[in-house]
Formats: C-alpha cells, sequence, structure tokens
C-alpha cells in the first residue's frame, strides 16, 4: 500500500509518516506540508491512501481532492483537530475523516478498508466529501 500524508504541521506529519512506516502492510509512505507539494507528488505517484489535512493554508485541502485522479482514486482521509462545523458535515455525509489527535488503531482500521464490514468505496467517499465541500462553502475545481 502507498500512503501520502499531505500536513502542514511538521511535526505532526513527521509523526504520522514515523507510524505509517511501522505498519507491515504501508509499502511506501510519501509526505507533503502543502497543497503545492502534494499536486507535485500526485504527478507521479498513485497512492491508495491519502491523509488530507483540513487546515491547509492556500488553496484548501477540498481542492486538492477535487483534481482529476488519472491512476485511480484513493482513499482521502481527512485529518482534523476538533471543528464542530466541519466534523459535523463530515460526518453528515459520511466521509472518511480523523480527529487529532488519533492513534495507531484509527489508522490500522482506516487502512485495512477492504477487511472492514463496510469497506470504503474511493470514488463515492470523493464525491461525499465533495458534497461536504459545497455544503461548507469550500472551493472545488469543478
Amino acid at each position: 500500500m502507498i500512503v501520502l500524508v499531505v500536513e502542514q504541521e511538521d511535526v505532526a506529519r513527521e509523526d504520522l509518516c514515523a507510524e505509517l512506516s511501522r505498519m507491515r502492510f504501508v509499502k511506501d509512505v510519501w509526505a507533503a506540508a502543502s497543497e503545492c507539494g502534494a499536486e507535485e507528488i500526485l504527478t507521479h505517484v498513485t497512492p491508495d491512501v491519502i491523509f488530507l489535512d483540513m487546515q491547509l493554508p492556500q488553496w484548501g485541502a477540498f481542492y486538492v481532492a477535487d483534481r482529476p485522479w488519472t491512476g485511480g482514486i484513493p482513499v482521502i482521509v481527512r485529518t482534523t483537530s476538533f471543528e464542530r462545523r466541519l466534523v459535523d458535515a463530515l460526518s453528515r455525509h459520511r466521509v472518511e475523516y480523523l480527529v487529532r489527535p488519533f492513534g495507531a488503531s484509527d489508522m490500522n482500521y482506516v487502512l485495512t478498508r477492504g477487511r472492514r464490514p463496510d469497506p470504503i468505496d474511493p470514488a463515492l467517499n470523493l464525491k461525499r466529501l465533495l458534497d461536504a465541500a459545497i455544503g461548507l462553502q469550500c472551493p472545488v475545481r469543478g
């Protein structure tokens, strides 16, 4: 499994990457600190899962998710600090997300999506994510 972590906070990004690297089924971990960094990585890497920070500084995390996924749509897991309006929207739209602080068991549950009783459909998860963005009046491309 290939994972991309897009997190603006250095310590959070490094901790998440370190934890992911310890998981036996994670083959490769890529990291970006910004939307631009994520876009650059996504031009040559097709991740299975993306941990995407909700507090990205430039265009916003929804903008990063709303892109052409030529190599297949990954499971996009939103990571965020608790913010009632955002968490309510993600929950209402049934988007995959983790609220900080989260641990290895939470990440393991998300990463083993195919073995869950309710497997994640990446395309449906992306649709729900973009629906949440529209509901929150956040910018998206399409």
